[in-house]
């Protein structure tokens, strides 16, 4: 069985999002959203038994309470989580059922398209004991349910939660049962902003969005050297 988790805020991207997820009996939908948001009345909500709604006492911003709620409903098989700014890919499928079909068990970890990385490509790594040179976005693993009887989803100050999160998972399993493919499993921010910017001119606050993939990495290129000049005088 494949589980795909998916803490909900952007209500109007879920259609969009439950078009591509293949329509197999092994896959099963987990999706999580704050009982204070309104309610979803999308039909496959309530046609495809595949689809399991977990309306959760927590506020909206709570994505570690929607993800562990799910995890603790997982006996079986593998989880893959998807971000709700992004599409789920056909590979995933196919590389959990080539693996499952083998026996298994472990994380397996794809590549990331991500605007970026050279050539588009956040390349599959293995993870290490130290989540700061665990550089996996969400998406990027499919990994064996098993590591959810010892690793949640935690709050962390000083490093990215989705790397913390598989730095543990890794942990767990060790480099013998960690793969990786050199296969595309993750789009990142498909439907969302590429680059937030929260900036503070004179009295006022400039809030916006970067959706254009060029536009991101001249301005990422940008910061950076603004850095270095930093670091130089």
């Amino acid at each position: 069985m494949l589980h795909i988790i998916t803490p909900l805020y952007r209500f109007e991207l879920l259609e969009k999002i439950y078009r591509t997820i293949p329509k197999k009996d092994d896959i099963v939908w987990h999706i999580s959203k704050s009982v204070y948001r309104e309610k979803l009345n999308h039909d496959f909500i309530f046609t495809d038994k595949r689809v399991k709604l977990y309306e959760i006492d927590c506020l909206d911003s709570d994505i570690i309470t929607k993800r562990n709620t799910v995890f603790k409903s997982i006996k079986e098989g593998f989880f893959y989580l998807l971000d709700d700014d992004t599409i789920f890919l056909e590979e995933v499928y196919s590389l959990y059922k080539e693996q499952e079909s083998k026996g298994f068990i472990g994380m397996i970890i794809g590549n990331q398209w991500h605007y970026a990385y050279s050539d588009n490509k956040r390349r599959a790594i293995f993870p290490t004991l130290n989540p700061e040179t665990t550089d996996l976005d969400t998406g990027m693993v499919i990994c064996y349910h098993s590591v959810l009887k010892e690793v949640q989803w935690d709050w962390s100050n000083l490093y990215k939660r989705d790397c913390y999160f598989w730095s543990r998972c890794f942990e767990y399993f060790g480099k013998e049962k960690t793969l990786l493919v050199n296969r595309t499993i993750s789009i990142y921010n498909y439907y969302g902003a590429l680059i937030y910017v929260n900036k503070k001119v004179l009295f006022f606050n400039i809030n916006f969005k970067i959706t254009n993939p060029r536009i991101a990495k001249v301005y990422l290129n940008i910061v950076q050297i603004k850095r270095k000049l930093k670091t130089l005088l």
